[in-house]
């Protein structure tokens, strides 16, 4: 399998993950959202029924305080033509099974000695004393210290009281007088029952009349209810008459409270507030911080899991392409090797033979003979050192590890290039601590350092001006740091990948064993060799040494 075709597949597998990846992401962000919308919901279908329930207490408190008017009304009025159908002395018998229907308890007739006429039902006690009786035409509504169990009506003509009487037990089935207290107690009671039957609905934890001075009427579980005055909600809410909600606490629980401005006849402005359970939504928020968590980790699971699937995936084939690029160069070595050792045969006789011309052949007045001569030793001079080099790289390195100065080691290396860097005017600075010693082998590292610096001094353009090579060495975390930095023409990035492939250069005539080389030296030592480009728009080969065991 060639290079392309694995880099597509990994290519392939990484987008295909990424997608994955993405499509988990989006997942996760889904879940999340509906939970959240579902808390909404829930949270609105909450205020709403609040509201409804608000609306439902207003209206039910107002027909009740009006239907008081209109009993009481009925009372009288029944009261009053009892009393007139006695005035006018009609059968006894309809009367009274009027007053028995009409739930009035007795009708009697007193003069103003305080004596008693007459009576319905016949034999009826007198209960009132004269002196506690308007003298009034009009009918008048009494309730008497002396006989607390009964209400009165009293019309006073032609010197006579007429009183009808109604037991009070009576009335107030009739009359079911709502003070505001007693209604709005059974009225929160139902709705909680309500509320706690049917599960979709909230629940009630309080209901509260309210004015500036403080409680007019509360469920039987609210002792204390802060002042509207120091509620700024409150007050805005009450001056601006209308519904609104908000988050509390109550009891140490949160709930949702929503108020409506509330109005009582010849009564300044009154505040409905309704305290409703929010234990639904709190109970759905730890259901999706708990659905968060569980979700947050199986995604990352999954992406980890992808993660290290994508990771070893690569590992594995980054090390069979390893063997088999070793298999397939270890093959090359062996018949490179066997070629180049049959080549250099043959080149030695060559050699041999042009020497031999050459000093034995007629002097040559043009020359041609020289020139041509000259020529050939130099193209077998280059084939040997091609098959020197590609046997060096096949052959198994044995290091010859010694203690070495490495600013003396640099120095020697650089003055090999001292006429060649005079001549084309290239500056060159050594940098480094020159008491550092190091463990390595002098002759391969050597080479390698020659190498890098020949491609430096190669690498500057003809017109360059300002060409300068910096070598830098430092020790650091048990590690020694040699970098090459040039300024010169710089490698591309599609090119700086391909510089390790054995018979890969840049440059017309190489044979691309150069770096190869010093890279497997490198490796030989444990230590690592790669290329970055230079700030100075040129390029920087970084060489790390490890501390050697032979130290």
């Amino acid at each position: 399998m060639n290079n392309n075709s694995v880099e597509k597949k990994e290519k392939s597998i990484k987008y295909l993950l990424v997608v994955i990846s993405i499509i988990i992401i989006l997942l996760w962000a889904s879940l999340y959202y509906v939970q959240n919308q579902n808390i909404k919901t829930v949270y609105k279908t909450i205020e709403l029924n609040g509201r409804l329930y608000l609306e439902l207490v207003n209206d039910i408190i107002q027909s009740n305080l009006y239907s008081q008017d209109v009993i009481e009304t009925l009372f009288f009025e029944r009261a009053e033509m009892l009393i007139h159908l006695v005035m006018e002395d009609h059968s006894t018998l309809i009367s009274d099974s009027l007053r028995q229907k009409m739930l009035i308890h007795h009708i009697c007739v007193i003069d103003t000695l305080g004596n008693l006429m007459s009576s319905l039902p016949k034999g009826c006690t007198q209960e009132v004393s004269i002196d506690q009786l308007p003298k009034t035409e009009e009918f008048v509504l009494l309730e008497l210290e002396d006989n607390p169990e009964a209400v009165y009506i009293v019309s006073f003509r032609n010197e006579k009281w007429f009183v009808a009487s109604i037991k009070k037990e009576d009335y107030f089935s009739l009359l079911k007088p709502i003070q505001l207290s007693t209604i709005f107690s059974q009225l929160s009671q139902e709705i909680s029952t309500v509320s706690e039957s049917i599960e979709t609905l909230p629940q009630i934890r309080y209901l509260v009349i309210q004015d500036s001075r403080g409680i007019i009427a509360a469920t039987e579980n609210v002792h204390r209810m802060q002042k509207i005055s120091s509620d700024a909600f409150l007050s805005s809410n009450l001056e601006s008459e209308t519904i609104a909600s908000r988050e509390t606490s109550f009891e140490n629980k949160k709930v949702l409270e929503i108020v409506r401005p509330f109005s009582l006849e010849d009564s300044e402005s009154i505040l409905l507030r309704l305290g409703v359970s929010v234990d639904r939504i709190e109970s759905l928020k730890r259901n999706r911080t708990l659905l968060f968590i569980i979700y947050s980790i199986i995604f990352s699971g999954v992406l980890i899991l992808e993660y290290l699937f994508y990771r070893n995936h690569i590992k594995i084939n980054r090390i069979t392409e390893s063997l088999q690029k070793a298999e397939y160069m270890a093959g090359i070595g062996e018949l490179g090797r066997e070629v180049a050792h049959e080549i250099k045969n043959p080149l030695n006789a060559i050699s041999m033979i042009l020497q031999r011309i050459r000093d034995e052949a007629i002097p040559d007045k043009e020359g041609e003979l020289q020139k041509w001569l000259s020529v050939s030793f130099d193209e077998i001079e280059r084939l040997n050192g091609i098959a020197e080099r590609f046997l060096d790289y096949s052959r198994p390195i044995i290091l010859k590890i010694k203690k070495v100065n490495v600013d003396d080691f640099i120095g020697t290396i650089v003055e090999i290039f001292d006429q060649e860097y005079k001549n084309k005017n290239i500056h060159i600075q050594i940098k480094g601590n020159k008491n550092l010693f190091w463990y390595f082998d002098i002759d391969a590292l050597t080479q390698v350092l020659i190498n890098i610096i020949k491609n430096s001094v190669e690498s500057f353009l003809p017109e360059q001006e300002n060409m300068k090579i910096q070598i830098e060495f430092f020790e650091k975390d048990k590690e020694m740091t040699i970098m090459i930095v040039d300024n010169g023409s710089g490698i591309s990035l599609d090119k700086r990948k391909k510089v390790w492939d054995l018979y890969f250069s840049t440059k017309e005539r190489g044979n691309g064993l150069g770096l190869p080389i010093s890279r497997k030296i490198i490796k030989a030592h444990q230590g690592e060799i790669y290329i970055k480009p230079s700030t100075q728009n040129g390029t920087e080969i970084i060489i790390r040494l490890p501390k050697s065991e032979a130290e």
